[in-house]
């Protein structure tokens, strides 16, 4: 499945956030966790993998991998502030996880926060320069920033 995301696109934010989390997830969780929440993901029942999330982080409070889920969740679920705060508070946390920079540069473009999205991305290139996701996401961060950019008076 290509790790692609299209900024107008929701659903592709799905996509794009939970193949990259998901891999952490199947490698570290307890095989009793990740079909549940496997099965609420793909039936795109977030609220309930939100509470999978969340249930594992009561158990495992520093667990970044989880910390990156719960983002995600609360993104799919239109809690936008809440997923910054997450995803910020991971990236300051684990600066090397390009995936946490890269799902908040995403949540700030939904928000259409542009400028510090392009940083949020270019924090997640800088974590790793061959996630594709993000330096697709930084292209178009950049390409919707001069948009928006003020345009000099015609003479």
């Amino acid at each position: 499945m290509p790790m692609a995301f299209l900024l107008f696109a929701p659903r592709r934010l799905a996509r794009l956030s939970v193949v990259a989390c998901a891999t952490w997830w199947a490698a570290h969780a307890q095989a009793a966790d990740w079909p549940a929440f496997d099965a609420a993901v793909a039936k795109g029942q977030w609220p309930l993998a939100q509470t999978l999330v969340e249930q594992g982080l009561a158990e495992h409070p520093r667990d970044a991998r989880l910390r990156l889920l719960l983002g995600v969740a609360q993104a799919r679920t239109q809690q936008l502030a809440a997923a910054h705060d997450t995803l910020a508070q991971l990236a300051d946390a684990h600066p090397e996880l390009s995936e946490a920079h890269n799902n908040l540069g995403i949540v700030l473009a939904l928000q259409g926060r542009w400028t510090l999205a392009v940083r949020a991305f270019e924090r997640a290139e800088l974590a790793n320069p061959q996630n594709a996701a993000a330096l697709e996401n930084l292209a178009r961060a950049r390409a919707q920033q001069a948009l928006q950019a003020p345009k000099p008076a015609s003479e």
